[in-house]
């Protein structure tokens, strides 16, 4: 992918996290908007395609990068090794984008998936108990 692609990329996952952050304290939109329009659907898909592997999706993907991350590397060190001053500029430049593009990638699916469902009311709102500290008996 050329740089300037990563680039628009990297500013589009950006601004749309961001986009995300008005979520973020106002658990009366998570609850209106993201879970009915976005987090039943996906966490029903996510579900049904994941309910037969042993290991959690989560577990997957964190493998997954860190393996492809290891082996970019490897392939980084190995190109720098055998490059001009100018060239590893260059390969440096490169690898921070994708590096930036990819670390954003990773927050936003996080956030869109998971992370907002962190910001919905709890569990005692939605069975209506009571907030009030138990008192001791006798």
């Amino acid at each position: 992918m050329k740089i300037r692609k990563r680039l628009i990329i990297t500013l589009l996952l950006l601004v749309l996290s961001a986009y995300l952050h008005f979520y973020y304290g106002r658990p009366e939109l998570a609850e209106s908007e993201y879970l009915p329009a976005f987090f039943l659907p996906v966490s029903q898909y996510l579900r049904m395609f994941t309910s037969p592997w042993i290991l959690s999706l989560g577990d997957i993907i964190y493998g997954l990068v860190a393996g492809i991350f290891i082996i970019n590397l490897v392939i980084l060190v190995l190109r720098l090794k055998n490059s001009s001053k100018k060239e590893r500029i260059r390969l440096l430049k490169k690898a921070c984008l994708s590096v930036a593009c990819i670390m954003a990638a990773i927050y936003f699916i996080f956030t869109v998936c998971w992370g907002l469902n962190y910001y919905r009311k709890g569990i005692g709102y939605q069975l209506g108990l009571s907030s009030e500290k138990p008192t001791k008996i006798g």
